[in-house]
This record gives C-alpha cells, structure tokens and sequence, in this order.
C-alpha cells in the first residue's frame, strides 16, 4: 500500500515528461516545416507584377516619362516598339493575348497606372478577374503592398 501512491506519482510524471518531450519535438520541427507556400499562379503573378513594374521605371529613366497608351501599346513600348528599340520585358508569346496584351494566368490583362511617375502602379485583377484596383481584402495582386 505505502508504494501504490509513489507508483502512481510516477507514472504522472512520467506522462508529463512524455508529453513534454513530444510539445518540445513539434516546436523544433515547426520551423523545419513553415507556413503554407504561396498559390504557384499567385506567386508567378507576383513576379510579373514586379518585373513590370520595373519595367515601367527602367523606361521612365530613360525616356523620361513612362509609356501612354493602352496596356497592349505599353507592352509593345517595353517590346522594343520605342524610339531607341531598346528591350525591358519580355515573355513568350503564349502569355499574351490577341490584343497584345500581357495576361496572367486567369486570362485578364495586365493593369497600369502610370499617371505618376513617381508612384507608377501594376495589378492583375487576381483570380476572381474583377479589377477592384487593389482594394484592400481584394484579391487583386498589386506593386504597391
């Protein structure tokens, strides 16, 4: 009788330290394992929104302003379709439509906005292809956040 209470004391513990040990295991792998990866389409989206945006500034500081027109004249501009035919973006054929314009890949075109040249801005209007220009909460994948 007198070792039933220790016995048990220590089966406690023992269940403690196993459960301890276990919380300890998961907090060391968790970092080896991280959070979710990005969508691969919003991740692409991603880097051709920056590669436009870019774009859009590399013409700027040479041109002086940035290109007009429509986003199919835009991207004929970063083309090669400027004075000096000087190329600062370009992508296969098949990621742009019959228009001329880029598209992502949901199929919608490019957006810009290039009204100030020193905030110019480019989206795409992300999966649900409604431009909400970049709405907070939207789904829309924007240059400027």
């Amino acid at each position: 009788m007198t070792n039933e209470p220790r016995s048990r004391s220590r089966t406690i513990v023992r269940r403690v330290l196993v459960i301890l040990g276990f919380v300890v295991l998961i907090g060391l792998l968790f970092p080896l394992v991280g959070p979710p990866k990005e969508h691969p389409r919003r991740a692409e989206t991603r880097s051709f929104v920056q590669g436009l945006l870019g774009s859009v500034k590399a013409y700027t500081a040479e041109y002086g302003s940035p290109p007009g027109g429509t986003p199919a004249q835009i991207m004929a501009a970063f083309r090669g379709d400027n004075p000096r035919k000087v190329l600062f973006f370009d992508a296969s054929a098949n990621r742009f439509n019959a228009q001329g314009e880029l598209v992502d890949p949901w199929g919608t075109p490019y957006r810009f906005d290039v009204s100030k040249t020193d905030s110019p801005r480019v989206w795409s209007c992300g999966p649900n292809r409604k431009d909400e220009g970049g709405a907070a909460g939207s789904d829309d994948i924007v240059s400027w956040r």
